[in-house]
C-alpha cells in the first residue's frame, strides 16, 4: 500500500478483505481474483504490490493430498540448510542433492516428534545435452515418485514434488522433496569396507553379515518387482498455492502415509498393505533422531504381475551402487542397514510388457560401466529397438557380483562381458572362471554364498531375453518375480541352518582360483586365505582375457612401444590429382647459377653451401631460381646474413634438405611421374593474397581442400570422427547465416527446432593476446550483440573465423570470448566447466596457431612466398612439413587451455605460417597432400580420446607413459591467470579416469597413486611457486598435488613393477568425497577433505651420503624440520633392509603449533632404509 494511505483508509481496506471473507487460505493462492480487491485504493499497482509483499507470510505446508507444487520463486520454503561439514551437498550430471532441515508443522504426511525432520532436497540441473528437456525430466521422476511411494520398503519415498516459477521460464527450477539417506550410498560402504569379511574370527559375526546382504538383496528384487508389476494409478494431484485441508494426524510414535496422500484418483491398496513409520527416539543419535524408518507392507495385493493391457509398468533404467542408498540406526559403522533403490531420473514407464510393445526407445543418458549388452547396436536391432524391464534384471548382477564380494572384500569386481568375433556376447573368463573356482573348490559352495553364484549363473548373467519377461524360462534372463522367490528359498533355509549361512570353515589353506581381477590387476588371495580378495599376482599365470581394458591390465606389460617418430606417406594419387588439377607450377626451365647448376638434387647424399649475400643478390636481381627458393627459406626461418651467419649449408634428409647440424627442415622435394598430368604432391599452395577480410574468390579456392578433408572424413569414418548427436551443446553460439550480421543466440532457443538434424557448430581455439574490451561480451553488451555484432567491434581472427565457418557450409560458431560472458559478473565459472564437451562437441575446430593475438588474424597472405622450382622430374619448394614446430610448438600450443582443446577436439584445422594442416582420427593431413602419422601425436588427436591409450597393442607401460608426459607437458605451458591451472585440464583427466577404470582427484589416478605422487620440481626451473585461489573455485588444490604449483615439474620414475606401493600405510582422500569427481573445479566447491592420511617419519641423511643412496627433490628450498612419508618400496631382494630404496614424500607442519597434524608437501625423492628412522617415533599426518 501507498505509504501516504491514512489509518482510516487502511481499516477500510481491511474490513472489505474481511467482508469478502479473504482468509490466510486465500492469501496462499497463487492467482488472486481482482473480486477480493474492490476498494477504491486498490489498482494494478497497489495490487501487484500486494502479491510480491505477501510472499514473506507464506510459509506452505506440504500436504497429505498433493504431490506436484509450484511455488513463486520470490517464496519462503519450510526449509533449512542442514550442518554442511557433515552432510555436504552432492552434485551429479542431470542434478544436485543436499540434506536440509524441513520444519515438521509444515507437513502433514508423516508425524514426528521433534519440530523438524531431515530431507534430501533434489534440485534437477539445466544441461545442454540435445534432447534434454528439464521439465519434462521433473514430470517424468516425479510421476515415478508418485506412482511407487509406498510399493516397497526398498524403494525410495518421496514427500513432493515442485517447481519454483521464475519471471522468465528458463529460469524456472525443478525440485523434489526425498527421504534423506544417513548411510550414503552402497558404493560409499563398498569404499569405506574394502576388507575381507569372511575371514573375521567371529564366525557369529559373519553370519550375520551373510544374513544382512541376502535379506537386502530379497529387498532390492521386491523393489523390483515393484517397479515392473505397477498398476495403472490415476496421475494424481497438483496445486498452485493451493490451500491445505489437513487431515486426522496419526499417533504420536507413529505414523501412517495414507495412499491418498499421493493419488486422488481413489484407493490402490487396502490399509492392510500401506507402510508404518516407526519412530524410536530412544537411544538414537541426534543425527537420526528425525530420520522416520519406513516399514511398507509385502503384502502381495500390493505386488500384482502384469495381467491386462491396461497395466503400467515401470523400468528403473540406471541400477548401480551410487544409486542404492543405505538406511542405518548409525549404532555401528559397518552396519549396511537398509538398502532403497533411488534416482527415478532415468525411469521409463509402459503400458505393455516388451514382446507386446512396438514402439521403439533410445536411452541417451545411461552408466555403461554397469550395463548388459541388451543396448549394443545388433542386440537392440533385434530387439526391434525395446529395451525390456529385464534390462534392470542384468543391471543388478553387478550389485549381486559385489554382494558375493563383498563378504570377502569389495575390489573383486570386473568388467562382465565380451564380444566374440561373429557379433554376439559372452560372459568373460575373469567372471566364470570366477564363479566356477568358486562353486567347485570353495569351502562354501554347498551353502548361502554357492547359491548365490549360482543364482547369478543361470539367471541373472543370461544374455538371452525370453519371449514373455512375466515367465521364467530355463536358459533365460529371469524377472523380479522368479528372483524375489529364489531369494525366499535361500532366507528360508538360512534361517533353520546357521552352517548354511556360513560353515566357520578353516579357509587358510585354499588356493586361489587362475583368473584375475582386470581393474586392480591383482589376483583373488586375501592375506585370511580366502581366494575372492585381492594381492599381488607376479608369480601367478594368468590366462589372457579379451577385452581390451581388461587385456592391458592382465598383461601388466610395463614397457613402452610408444615412438615419438614421424612418419610420412604420400596421398592418394587421385585425390592429389582433383586437388591439383588445373593448377600451373610453371614448368619453364629454371634459371641457375653456376653454383646451383652443380647440385645433384637428385642424389639421397647431396650437401651444398651457399653464401648468404650471393643468395641475396641472386634472389634480388632475379639471376637464380634456388637461391631465390633458399633466401626465401631463410627469411621464413628468420635466418638473416650478418656476422655471424655467412653460410647457410643444407644436408638431404628423405625428401628434405634440412639445415646441417640441426633437424630444421628448409627445402622439400617432391616428384613427378612421366605418366602422370600432376607431381605426386603439392609443391606450391593456394593463393591468398590478403588475410585481411580475403575475397570470396580467394577464399572459396583456399577452402577448396578443407572442404574435401571434410567431406572424406563425413565418407569414410564419422561414425570415428564426428561428433554425435547428442554431444551437449555450448550454451551460446554464434548465428553466421548473415555474414554481414552475426549474432549470439541461445543454444535453449535452437534445440527444439534443430531437433532432427541436430546442431553443427565450429570452434575456433586462439590466443587472446591484448584483448580490448568492447571485443568481448559482457552483461552490458549481450543483449545488443543478441540482435547483431557489428563486424567492425571484431578482431580480425574472429572475422577470418566467420568467413571459414560459412565456407564450411556451417550456421554457428563458438569463440570462447564471444559465447562465455566476461568480467565480474560473467558466467565463465560455469562455462569452463563445460569446456570439455564444447571442443568435443564441435563439428570442427580451427586452430590458430601462428597469430599472437586475436587482432592479427591466422589466414596468412600467400601473395610474396617464392615459387617452386622444377629440375628435372623433381621439384624444389620452401613449404616444407614440420608439424611439430609449426602446430605443435606454435604460439597458440603455448598455451594452457589448448592442450585440452587439442586433444578432446574431434578433428582440427591448423592455421599456421607455413601451410595448413589437418588432423582427425585417421592422422594429419597436410596442405602439401602428404599424410602423417606419430604415436605421441596420435594420443592428442584421438578424436574418442583416450581410446588410443586401450589400442589392443596398449599396455600398462603405455598408460604411465601417457599420463606422465601429458603432466610434464601442461605444466611447461601458458597460464595468464595461474589459478586456471587445475581447471583447463579437467576433460583430459576425466576421459583418462575413465580409460583407466579408475578415480582421480587433482591429478591423482587411483590406480597409479604411487607415480603419481613422485612428481618434483624440473630440472634447472626455479623454486615452485604456490598457486593462489582464483575467482571460480573456492580453494587451491593440496599441496601434494602439482596442480598447486606454479612451474614445471618432472617424475621419478623408477621401473615398471619394480616397487611395492604403501597401500596399507597411505589413506587416499577418495573415501571422503561426495561423489565421484574429476574435475577440481566442482570438487573445490565442495567441502570434502582432500588430505592423504599417512605415517611420517623422521629422516636424517648425511653429508657423504651419494645420490645413489638418498637424494630429495625440493619444492623450494631445503627444510630443516621436514619428515618423510614412505610412498613405496624398491622390490629388489636384499637381505638388509635398511638398504632398500624407500620413495618417500617429504612433509612439513603447515604451522608451528606443537603436535599439531596437518602437513603440506615440500618434495619428494628416495632414501635408503637406514636414514629412515623406521623404529623411533612417527606421527599420523593429513597432507592438505
Amino acid at each position: 500500500m501507498n505509504p501516504t494511505v491514512t489509518k482510516e483508509d487502511r481499516r477500510d481496506v481491511m474490513a472489505s478483505l474481511m467482508e469478502k471473507e479473504f482468509n490466510d487460505t486465500l492469501l496462499e493462492l497463487y492467482e488472486l481474483g481482482t473480486s477480493y480487491f474492490q476498494h477504491r485504493l486498490w489498482n494494478e499497482t497497489t495490487i501487484d504490490d500486494f502479491k510480491n509483499k505477501r510472499l514473506s507470510f507464506i510459509l506452505p505446508t506440504f500436504d497429505i493430498n498433493v504431490f506436484k507444487y509450484e511455488f513463486d520463486k520470490k517464496q519462503i520454503l519450510p526449509f533449512t540448510v542442514f550442518d554442511e561439514a557433515n552432510t555436504p551437498p552432492r552434485s551429479g550430471h542431470f542434478s544436485e542433492v543436499e540434506c536440509v532441515k524441513m520444519l515438521a508443522s509444515k507437513q502433514n504426511k508423516v508425524h514426528v516428534p521433534d519440530k523438524t525432520v531431515r530431507v534430501a532436497l533434489k534440485k534437477l540441473k539445466r544441461i545442454g545435452d540435445l534432447g534434454y528437456d528439464i521439465q519434462k525430466e521433473w514430470e517424468r521422476e516425479a510421476r515415478a515418485h508418485q506412482q511407487l511411494n509406498c510399493l516397497s520398503e526398498n524403494i525410495i519415498q518421496d514427500f513432493a514434488a515442485y517447481r519454483q516459477i521464475a519471471t522468465n521460464k528458463q529460469l524456472d527450477e525443478y525440485y523434489l522433496v526425498l527421504e534423506w539417506a544417513n548411510g550414503g550410498s552402497l558404493f560409499d560402504f563398498w569404499e569405506n569396507n574394502p576388507e575381507p569379511q569372511v575371514d573375521y574370527p567371529n564366525v557369529g559375526k559373519v553370519r550375520r553379515r551373510v544374513k544382512e546382504v541376502v535379506e537386502q538383496l530379497h529387498g532390492l528384487s521386491k523393489a523390483l518387482e515393484a517397479m515392473h508389476s505397477t498398476s495403472a494409478r490415476s496421475p494424481g494431484n497438483s496445486r498452485k498455492n493451493s490451500a491445505s485441508n489437513s487431515p486426522r494426524l496419526p499417533s504420536e510414535k507413529t505414523a501412517t502415509w495414507e495412499e491418498d496422500a499421493f493419488d486422488n484418483g481413489g484407493p490402490y491398496v487396502n490399509s492392510s498393505s500401506l507402510p508404518t513409520f516407526n519412530f524410536d527416539s530412544e537411544g538414537n543419535s541426534e543425527s537420526n533422531a528425525t530420520i522416520p524408518s519406513i516399514l511398507v507392507s509385502s503384502d502381495p495385493a500390493s505386488l500384482k504381475a502384469t495381467e491386462h493391457l491396461d497395466s503400467l509398468n515401470w523400468r528403473h533404467g540406471d541400477i548401480k551402487p551410487e544409486n542404492i542408498l543405505r538406511f542405518t540406526t548409525g549404532q555401528q559403522d559397518d552396519e549396511l542397514g537398509i538398502l532403497k533403490l533411488a534416482d527415478l531420473g532415468r525411469a521409463q514407464q509402459h503400458q505393455f510388457v516388451t514382446s507386446m510393445r512396438h514402439t521403439k526407445e533410445k536411452e541417451l543418458w545411461r552408466t555403461r560401466w554397469y550395463e548388459p549388452p541388451d543396448l549394443e547396436k545388433n542386440n537392440h536391432e533385434e530387439a526391434q529397438g525395446k529395451i525390456s524391464r529385464l534390462f534392470d534384471i542384468c543391471v543388478s548382477h553387478n550389485v549381486f557380483l559385489r554382494a558375493n564380494g563383498f563378504p570377502t572384500g569389495e575390489k573383486g569386481a570386473t568388467p562382465y562381458w565380451r564380444k566374440r568375433r561373429d557379433g554376439s556376447y559372452e560372459l568373460t573368463e575373469a567372471v566364470t572362471g570366477w564363479m566356477n573356482h568358486i562353486l567347485e573348490h570353495d569351502l562354501e559352495r554347498d551353502g548361502v554364498i554357492g547359491d548365490l553364484i549360482r543364482l547369478m549363473r543361470d539367471r541373472l548373467l543370461q544374455i538371452h531375453l525370453p519371449s514373455n519377461s512375466d515367465i521364467y524360462e530355463r536358459g533365460y534372463r529371469t524377472n523380479a518375480k522368479d528372483l524375489m522367490g529364489q531369494l525366499v528359498s535361500i532366507l528360508a533355509r538360512a534361517n533353520i541352518d546357521e552352517n548354511y549361512l556360513f560353515s566357520g570353515a578353516d579357509r587358510t589353506n585354499m588356493s586361489p582360483p587362475n583368473v584375475i581381477n582386470s581393474i586392480t590387476n591383482k589376483s583373488l588371495q586375501s592375506k585370511g586365505g580366502s581366494f575372492l580378495s585381492v594381492e599381488d599376482t607376479s608369480g601367478v599365470k594368468l590366462p589372457i582375457i579379451q577385452g581390451r581394458r581388461t587385456e592391458i591390465a592382465q598383461r601388466r606389460d610395463y614397457t613402452s612401444d610408444i615412438k615419438d617418430q614421424r612418419r610420412t606417406t604420400p596421398e592418394d594419387p587421385s585425390f592429389v590429382e582433383s586437388m591439383l588439377m588445373g593448377r600451373n607450377f610453371g614448368c619453364d626451365d629454371p634459371e641457375l647459377c653456376i653454383d646451383c647448376n652443380g647440385i645433384e638434387i637428385s642424389s639421397l647424399h647431396t650437401e651444398t653451401s651457399h653464401n648468404m649475400n650471393i643468395l641475396e643478390t641472386n634472389s634480388t636481381k632475379s639471376e637464380c631460381d634456388i637461391c631465390e627458393v633458399i633466401y626465401t627459406a631463410a627469411k621464413d626461418h628468420c635466418i638473416k646474413s650478418c656476422d655471424d651467419i655467412q653460410r647457410i649449408s643444407l644436408v638431404r634428409s628423405g625428401d628434405d634438405f634440412l639445415l646441417k647440424g640441426t633437424d630444421r627442415k628448409f627445402l622439400r622435394l617432391i616428384e613427378t611421374k612421366q605418366d602422370m598430368t600432376v607431381p605426386l604432391a603439392a609443391p606450391e599452395l593456394a593463393s591468398l593474397t590478403s588475410n585481411r577480410d580475403p575475397s570470396p574468390a580467394d577464399l572459396d579456392s583456399f577452402m577448396k581442400l578443407p572442404r574435401a578433408w571434410l567431406e572424406e572424413c563425413n565418407t569414410n569414418h564419422e561414425d570415428i570422427c564426428a561428433p554425435k548427436n547428442t554431444h551437449i551443446l555450448p550454451t551460446r553460439l554464434i548465428s553466421v547465416a548473415n555474414l554481414k550480421k552475426p549474432k549470439i543466440v541461445a543454444t535453449a532457443d535452437l534445440s527444439q527446432t534443430n531437433l532432427p538434424e541436430g546442431i553443427r557448430y565450429i570452434a575456433l581455439s586462439h590466443s587472446w593476446g591484448v584483448m580490448p574490451y568492447e571485443d568481448i561480451t559482457t552483461q552490458n553488451n549481450l543483449e545488443q550483440r543478441q540482435k547483431k555484432i557489428p563486424m567492425d567491434e571484431l578482431p580480425l581472427s574472429f572475422r577470418n573465423a566467420i568467413a571459414i565457418t560459412s565456407a564450411l557450409g556451417c550456421t554457428y560458431l563458438w569463440i570462447d570470448s564471444l559465447c562465455i560472458i566476461q568480467g565480474p559478473d560473467g558466467d565463465f565459472g560455469k562455462e569452463a566447466d563445460k569446456m570439455q564437451t564444447t571442443f568435443n562437441g564441435a563439428y570442427c575446430v580451427l586452430a590458430a596457431c601462428n597469430a599472437q593475438s586475436a587482432k592479427v588474424g591466422f589466414l596468412e597472405n600467400r601473395e610474396s612466398r617464392s615459387k617452386c622450382v622444377k629440375i628435372g622430374d623433381v621439384f624444389v619448394s620452401p613449404i616444407t612439413i614440420d608439424f611439430e614446430r609449426e602446430v605443435l610448438n606454435s604460439p597458440l600450443a603455448r598455451r594452457g587451455w589448448v592442450l585440452q582443446e587439442r586433444a578432446l577436439a574431434r578433428r582440427t584445422i591448423y592455421f599456421t605460417d607455413n601451410q595448413t594442416y589437418w588432423e582427425c582420427g585417421e592422422g594429419i593431413r597436410c596442405e602439401t597432400l602428404a599424410k602423417l602419422k606419430n604415436d605421441r601425436i596420435a594420443f592428442l588427436g584421438d578424436p574418442n580420446l583416450p581410446d588410443y591409450t586401450i589400442r589392443p597393442s596398449s599396455t600398462v607401460g603405455d598408460q604411465i607413459k601417457l599420463f606422465i608426459d601429458l603432466f610434464q607437458r601442461y605444466t611447461r605451458l601458458e597460464f595468464s591467470h595461474p589459478e586456471h591451472r587445475p581447471i583447463s585440464i579437467d576433460g583430459l583427466m576425466e576421459r583418462l579416469t575413465i580409460a583407466f577404470k579408475t578415480r582421480s582427484l587433482a591429478g591423482l589416478f587411483k590406480t597409479f597413486w604411487g607415480r603419481c605422487l613422485l612428481w618434483r620440481r624440473a630440472d634447472n626451473t626455479g623454486p615452485l611457486k604456490k598457486i593462489p585461489p582464483g575467482k571460480h573455485s573456492r580453494r587451491t588444490p593440496p599441496t601434494w598435488s602439482w596442480m598447486a604449483f606454479d612451474g614445471a615439474i618432472s617424475f621419478i620414475e623408477p621401473g615398471g613393477g619394480h616397487v611395492s606401493w604403501n597401500d596399507a600405510g597411505v589413506k587416499l582422500p577418495f573415501a571422503n568425497l561426495t561423489g565421484d569427481q574429476t574435475s577440481w573445479l566442482r570438487t573445490s566447491c565442495q567441502n570434502d577433505s582432500v588430505a592423504i592420511q599417512a605415517e611420517a617419519f623422521d629422516f636424517d641423511i648425511p653429508a657423504n651420503a651419494s645420490k645413489s643412496e638418498a637424494y630429495i627433490y625440493y619444492d623450494d628450498s631445503t627444510i630443516s624440520t621436514a619428515k618423510c612419508v614412505i610412498v613405496g618400496t624398491d622390490k629388489h631382494h636384499v637381505n638388509d633392509a635398511s638398504m632398500k630404496k624407500h620413495y618417500v614424500l617429504i612433509v612439513k607442519p603447515r604451522s608451528d603449533i606443537l603436535g599439531a597434524t596437518s602437513y603440506k608437501r615440500c618434495g619428494i625423492g628416495y632414501i635408503l632404509g637406514k636414514y629412515i628412522r623406521l623404529n623411533g617415533p612417527s606421527v599420523y599426518v593429513l597432507i592438505e
